[in-house]
């Protein structure tokens, strides 16, 4: 009610389905639909980076880089202002069960230790970026026996068109507007279908395990 949001209640299945259908189906502007009838009639991964689903045509970006300096409020409006073309986004946050932060946590702390034990002994010079970082992780640690809980966060961004030339050059200007907001993003290769159940349908899914060369 402070941000000057007004909410009606729960959406009614039906209402619900006609969300999920007008995912699948862009074309399909009915306000409410059958529940039996929300999922896709046809879909399909089209080669390895996007994915076709009834009359649209959508691939799905990872943020994974946020901003690293303090941002105001409306940084990501350009991302809603400044492109025309369909777009989902959706942020993702999972809580991290304790022993497994606790072992993560541990796991920074011996890093860091070990780091500079290392530049004891060549003589290196600790940089601001590397002191910030050890800060952060004491700060984590402290956070985490104080009962706080630690959290996973993803953001993925959908883009859907209704042809894949189309598609491509709404890509391309969601990627530059996110890229001046500060992000840096991913085309999900090979993993189109799932990135758009998790991007572009409120299914309140949970993350995948972490991914990467340090996963």
């Amino acid at each position: 009610r402070e941000a000057g949001i007004e909410t009606n209640g729960w959406l009614t299945p039906r209402t619900y389905a006609a969300v999920l259908r007008g995912q699948f189906d862009p074309d399909d502007t009915e306000a409410e639909v059958a529940p039996h009838t929300a999922g896709p009639i046809a879909a399909q991964a089209v080669g390895w980076s996007s994915y076709r689903h009834d009359s649209g045509y959508s691939q799905t970006l990872w943020v994974y880089e946020m901003p690293r300096q303090p941002v105001p409020m409306t940084w990501m409006t350009p991302l809603f202002t400044r492109t025309v073309g369909r777009r989902a986004v959706t942020t993702v946050a999972e809580p991290v069960p304790a022993q497994l932060a606790q072992l993560a946590t541990r796991r920074d702390k011996v890093a860091r230790a070990g780091d500079e034990v290392t530049k004891r002994r060549m003589r290196l010079v600790r940089t601001a970026r590397e002191d910030e970082e050890a800060r952060a992780v004491e700060q984590v640690d402290r956070e985490q026996a104080a009962g706080h809980v630690r959290y996973r966060y993803a953001t993925l961004v959908t883009v859907t068109a209704d042809s894949a030339e189309r598609l491509r050059h709404d890509v391309r200007a969601v990627r530059r507007v996110l890229g001046r907001c500060g992000c840096q993003t991913v085309v999900l290769y090979g993993e189109q279908d799932q990135a758009f159940v998790a991007g572009a349908l409120p299914l309140a899914r949970g993350l995948k395990p972490l991914r990467g060369w340090f996963a």
